[in-house]
């Protein structure tokens, strides 16, 4: 079974949203450049069936697009960090009947100054 995660639709806002700015020499010209990114934490409760649990095919969870990096929490449990596709885990060690707690952390890049 794979659980999809659409960031905006099915996770909700962002609990918190931090923008901090780094300074960077540019290799090419020898000049230095703010970079902005971003943070923010996604919270959502799954419902999660016994079913899902005693199947030999295993639960996945999918998070689609990630544009940059996504830290993944299920039940406090780190499940590790996503950098490149595909941003799939799988989950079912973690997860418990009922309701489970999905945390994910994104990082992003902002537009350059």
């Amino acid at each position: 079974m794979i659980l999809g995660c659409a960031f905006r639709s099915q996770l909700g806002g962002a609990r918190a949203s931090h923008l901090r700015t780094i300074d960077v020499l540019d290799g090419t010209s020898g000049t230095r450049r703010e970079i902005f990114f971003w943070n923010a934490v996604y919270h959502k409760t799954l419902p999660v069936s016994l079913d899902w649990l005693t199947s030999d095919s295993g639960v996945y969870l999918d998070l689609g697009k990630v544009c940059v990096i996504a830290e993944v929490k299920i039940n406090e449990h780190e499940m590790g960090i996503l950098w490149k596709p595909p941003f799939r885990l799988e989950v079912s060690d973690v997860l418990k009947p009922g309701e489970n707690l999905l945390e994910i952390r994104v990082v992003n890049l902002g537009q350059t100054a």
